[in-house]
């Protein structure tokens, strides 16, 4: 089997979705991305782009076990490279022991979103547990159209997995990746820096992850490949019938 280059990479989880309100937003936890998607969930918030949010992540930020400890010491490490410092908003985005759903939360409440219209699961350890956990706040709201948001790198993962879900059937979906921490589509493979090489890593393993003909794949298991232009086309069809 052959590996995508960085390009195939780019081509595949660079997702430029069409764009449209929806009536709740699915915010996923993403590590020490979480507070880089929570503040951009505050501002389409604020923006009018959807009207609640729920917050999915049991994964604390910092720690959590020995393993994972060592792994976010290392990268908070490679952060304090000079040409690194200036692109990170806070520490307490490395730093916090909260889970991701209690950390987001509270970002977005620092925000100015009132915590009457937040819904946080706190369970979830995967992106599948993140939606199977979340059905019951999406199904009570009454939720026709939803907001998946997360980090860039794992927005295709997010679509993927929601469609394999057959309790989202009959809710449109729209997707929205967030770059953090200085990192973009444009850039991610060419930091010359620690910290962007491990992120990078991390890039080039979502993608063999997300490639149906590789070994173990997560397509087939815990996902479909996710086919934009029907969720476009849905989207479409719900913009003429509002109009």
């Amino acid at each position: 089997m052959t590996k995508m280059t960085d390009t195939e990479i780019t081509q595949t989880l660079n997702v430029r979705m069409l764009q449209c309100k929806a009536d709740a937003a699915l915010v996923f936890g993403a590590g020490i991305m979480s507070g880089s998607i929570a503040r951009r969930a505050a501002n389409a918030f604020h923006n009018g782009e959807f009207e609640h949010i729920i917050v999915s992540g049991g994964v604390k930020i910092f720690g959590g076990n020995i393993v994972k400890t060592v792994q976010d010491t290392l990268m908070i490490a490679a952060a304090l490279w000079p040409s690194r410092l200036s692109k990170i908003k806070t520490f307490q985005d490395f730093l916090s022991l909260q889970t991701e759903a209690e950390y987001m939360a509270a970002v977005l409440v620092k925000a100015g979103v009132p915590k009457e219209v937040i819904s946080i699961e706190d369970k979830a350890t995967n992106t599948e547990q993140n939606i199977k956990n979340s059905m019951g706040f999406i199904s009570a709201l009454g939720v026709q159209c939803l907001k998946l948001l997360t980090a860039a790198p794992m927005e295709y993962r997010a679509m993927g997995t929601a469609r394999n879900n057959a309790d989202l059937d009959k809710i449109d979906l729209v997707s929205e990746g967030v770059e953090a921490l200085g990192l973009t589509w444009r850039n991610w493979d060419k930091s010359k820096d620690l910290f962007g090489k491990m992120i990078a890593s991390l890039i080039r393993s979502e993608a063999t992850k997300m490639d149906p003909n590789a070994a173990k794949t997560y397509i087939g298991k815990h996902a479909v490949v996710p086919n934009y232009m029907q969720e476009e086309e849905r989207l479409l069809k719900r913009l003429r019938l509002a109009a």
